[in-house]
């Protein structure tokens, strides 16, 4: 039963070493890249019916390189704009942290457009608040948050030149809910983005949830434990056919 349980030990540290590698490597290709895979995504979807996909998590193109640096970096990151648009207060912390915090560090001016107050009880105006408190955490200042009550909204249009539309991926309820333990998984099925954070930006993370104290609930705190997107998100980009 010792050895057994010696060797559960381990393993439990050798997958722990692995998931920081695995992080570290992520750091590295953030540090490399910059907003170089950002821009890329933009010209991805400006040019019509392009036949090739594009790199892998952001982290290298086609030919395996990595994506070079724009001339004059901090400018590129300054006059990029990122909008999350979530359906109720606490998602960009619930759902969206990891990319929200990942796109602040580069200087990218984000933005959140939240579609309703959460008045389902009355809590609205409680629910702003919270929401404002929430942004200020995660970085995105109170001029660049927006809060409509609409329920019918028109998918009529077309994005503007120089934009492109990525959607959260939607994970099974068993990689869902097995924390930063997933991180191989999403690491290695590509994808269009990913973002990653690790302890410092996890505390962060959770204390922008802690905002929404209307919502502290019970499973609301289990969430915060084992969630995957508290850690992860992985992003696909939006086709013109399924902007259609």
């Amino acid at each position: 039963m010792l050895s057994v349980g010696l060797a559960v030990i381990l393993s439990i540290v050798i997958y722990f070493v692995w998931l920081k590698r695995i992080y570290r490597q992520y750091r590295q290709c953030v540090a490399q890249n910059g907003t170089g895979y950002i821009v890329s995504l933009i010209q991805k979807a400006s040019i019509a019916k392009d036949p090739d996909g594009i790199c892998s998590h952001g982290k290298h193109r086609e030919d395996g390189l990595p994506w070079p640096h724009a001339d004059g970096q901090d400018q590129v990151s300054k006059n990029l704009r990122v909008l999350f648009v979530t359906a109720h207060p606490d998602d960009e912390c619930m759902f969206f942290a990891p990319a929200i915090i990942h796109f602040v560090k580069l200087n990218v001016s984000v933005y959140l457009l939240c579609l309703s107050a959460g008045n389902y009880y009355n809590q609205g105006e409680i629910r702003k608040k919270e929401l404002l408190k929430s942004c200020g955490v995660l970085g995105i200042p109170a001029a660049h948050l927006t809060v409509i009550d609409c329920r019918y909204l028109s998918c009529a249009g077309k994005l503007p030149e120089g934009c492109c539309a990525l959607a959260l991926e939607t994970v099974n309820i068993f990689r869902k809910y097995v924390s930063i333990f997933e991180l191989p998984i999403s690491w290695f099925i590509a994808s269009d983005f990913i973002s990653i954070i690790w302890k410092r930006e996890y505390g962060q993370a959770k204390r922008a949830m802690c905002c929404h104290d209307s919502q502290m609930l019970w499973f609301r705190q289990v969430y915060l434990l084992f969630s995957r997107y508290m850690f992860i998100n992985t992003f696909r980009l939006i086709s013109e056919e399924r902007q259609r």
